[in-house]
């Protein structure tokens, strides 16, 4: 093939990428739409916190990367893979949901036995093709009481093989439809992962946050719908570069969010804001806070303020803390040390708002079990005293 040749197939392929279009895709943010923001949490109630453990009764080697939402009917669910090791062949995506749903009291210690939801063999029968390993899983509940599951499959290879699915349920996480693979890419459609907790739309639509990850890192947002009864999606770029993963998104206003990059070269906590509802991003800017190259969770509060849990380290996930920011950018005041032990890791925390204002947060303790903590914002506003005392 001559140079000229060459050129040719480059600019057709270029093509295709930028003017490949679904039928089953849904439009870029167009301006109209906007975040979906929590009402203020009730600060008048004492302060509250609890802890549970969540998981298997014999552990299975490796539990990590757990993620957590609220059913319809108050209950909790939490899903997460576990397996004798990371990326083994015998990984399954697990669930649990809570006993008790979710009120004043906090009532959330008590968690139903794990069941799978998914393994490398159901993912291959469900979507008509070769599935070596299963990972990373999100759970949510959109608008409309659907109970959707996004998870990693790979065909090939390690993460950077990877492709995302979604399962959904309509009767809280008891049935499940069968997986669905999102293609999101018309060439190869690998390099796709999930991690961090899916914002709502006033629309209706679901902003998810997915990276890239092959020989360049880069964030994503992946909109999804539910239109005509079947999935639809579409995909934006939220950075470029080589380095930026598991983007985190916090709404602060209907328009105006800041999300934060695990950076995977400089180890640290990388921020950018968007003030058009996720169409357009600034550039990348440090927070100033480190990060050993772990996942990390955000959320609003309800005086405008972020909370971040974070391993608050550059070297390893052996501490996990939670830290505020009046502006969600700068000036972090860490408040609460969660974990703390040397040679352990403490890591990948995601964190929801319960309808009733209580903070849920799961992460994963020690590669071997799943750590579920409830607490409110008068718990915080004590923590924060406390810390500047």
């Amino acid at each position: 093939m001559n140079s000229i040749s060459r050129r040719a197939l480059l600019a057709a392929s270029a093509g295709i990428l930028w003017g490949w279009r679904r039928p089953d895709r849904i439009a870029q943010t167009d301006g109209e739409d906007s975040f979906r923001i929590a009402p203020p949490a009730n600060h008048e109630e004492a302060p509250h916190f609890i802890g549970a453990f969540i998981g298997h009764a014999e552990p299975l080697g490796v539990a990590h990367c757990p993620s957590i939402c609220q059913l319809s009917d108050g209950r909790l669910a939490t899903a997460w893979y576990a397996g004798s090791r990371e990326g083994a062949k015998d990984v399954s995506i697990w669930m649990s949901r809570s006993v008790n749903q979710t009120n004043s009291s906090g009532t959330n210690t008590a968690w139903e036995p794990p069941r799978a939801l998914v393994d490398r063999q159901s993912a291959s029968a469900e979507l008509s093709r070769y599935v070596k390993k299963v990972g990373n899983p999100v759970i949510f509940t959109d608008h409309r009481d659907r109970t959707w599951l996004i998870y990693v499959s790979i065909a090939v290879g390690g993460w950077s093989g990877s492709s995302l699915n979604v399962k959904c349920s309509l009767d809280g996480g008891e049935t499940w439809s069968d997986s669905e693979r999102l293609v999101l890419s018309p060439l190869a459609n690998l390099s796709e992962l999930v991690r961090a907790t899916p914002v709502l739309m006033n629309s209706g639509r679901i902003a998810v946050p997915i990276y890239h990850e092959s020989f360049v890192k880069f964030p994503e947002l992946l909109w999804l719908d539910w239109k005509h009864g079947k999935v639809v999606w579409g995909k934006t770029r939220i950075a470029g570069g080589t380095s930026l993963l598991q983007p985190t998104i916090v709404p602060l206003t209907p328009q105006k969010a800041v999300v934060f990059h695990r950076d995977y070269q400089r180890r640290g906590t990388l921020w950018q804001e968007t003030l058009d509802a996720g169409q357009t991003w600034s550039l990348p800017a440090t927070t100033g806070l480190p990060n050993p190259n772990s996942s990390l969770a955000g959320l609003r509060l309800s005086n405008g303020s972020v909370l971040l849990a974070l391993n608050d380290t550059s070297e390893d996930r052996h501490n996990l803390t939670l830290a505020i920011s009046n502006n969600g950018t700068s000036d972090w005041q860490r408040i609460v040390v969660l974990e703390n032990q040397q040679r352990t890791e403490f890591s990948y925390p995601t964190m929801i708002r319960g309808r009733n204002g209580f903070i849920h947060l799961v992460y994963t303790w020690n590669r071997e079990r799943i750590r579920y903590l409830e607490f409110n914002e008068p718990w915080l506003h004590e923590r924060r005293l406390e810390a500047k005392s």
